[in-house]
């Protein structure tokens, strides 16, 4: 097996791209529908939440050093407890990806493309992926590391293009569209780190 023991710089990038990635298409505008003025306090929350959860991960893996999700299942209950953990991650990874490839194609149509058939800029996206995959990971992980400048770069600006329409007054109400709508239904905006599955597969 290749060796896809990530630095923590590698492991940092992996996740922050993810997560950037879906905060942008779909979980800000999620949030502000669900919790209208409390979004912040939600989106605080949902952070704080996601960290708890990266740390639980971390403390875990340290009692099985150099094992991956699959090596502790197959450890605590055998091949087929090892292969159903295996096939449900595989639906959901699926199934995130068939989400997020669906949005990005819809921007970039909506934006760029409006004449071109999103099935075809799908297939696009499909075949960068596959040949993405055919080099070896390790490549893959250090350029997402050279990345990162350029996403942070981007961000900021988009923020300092958008101050002018910052109103601090809207913050008010403070709970927005209610207690359930901030404390319960929000943090269902957990999703935007489901990037922290693809560490659970990889060694420490």
């Amino acid at each position: 097996m290749e060796n896809l023991k990530l630095e923590n710089i590698e492991a940092i990038a992996i996740l922050f791209i993810i997560s950037i990635n879906s905060m942008i298409l779909s979980t800000s505008q999620e949030l502000i529908k669900t919790c209208s003025s409390s979004s912040l306090i939600t989106a605080s929350l949902v952070s704080i939440l996601a960290i708890l959860i990266g740390l639980l991960f971390c403390t875990l893996s340290k009692n099985f050093p150099q094992k991956n999700l699959l090596d502790i299942a197959d450890f605590i209950g055998g091949k087929i407890f090892k292969f159903t953990v295996g096939l449900l991650f595989i639906i959901y990874f699926t199934f995130r990806a068939s989400l997020f490839l669906k949005k990005i194609s819809d921007c970039l149509q909506l934006v760029y493309y409006p004449m071109t058939n999103v099935l075809f800029i799908s297939l696009l996206f499909c075949i960068a992926a596959g040949i993405v995959l055919s080099l070896k990971n390790n490549s893959l992980f250090k350029v997402s590391v050279l990345i990162i400048p350029i996403i942070l770069t981007s961000v900021l600006l988009i923020f300092i293009g958008n101050c002018k329409n910052f109103n601090f007054e809207n913050i008010f109400p403070i709970l927005g569209n209610g207690i359930k709508s901030t404390f319960v239904s929000g943090l269902s905006n957990i999703y935007t780190f489901y990037g922290l599955g693809y560490l659970l597969f990889i060694p420490d």
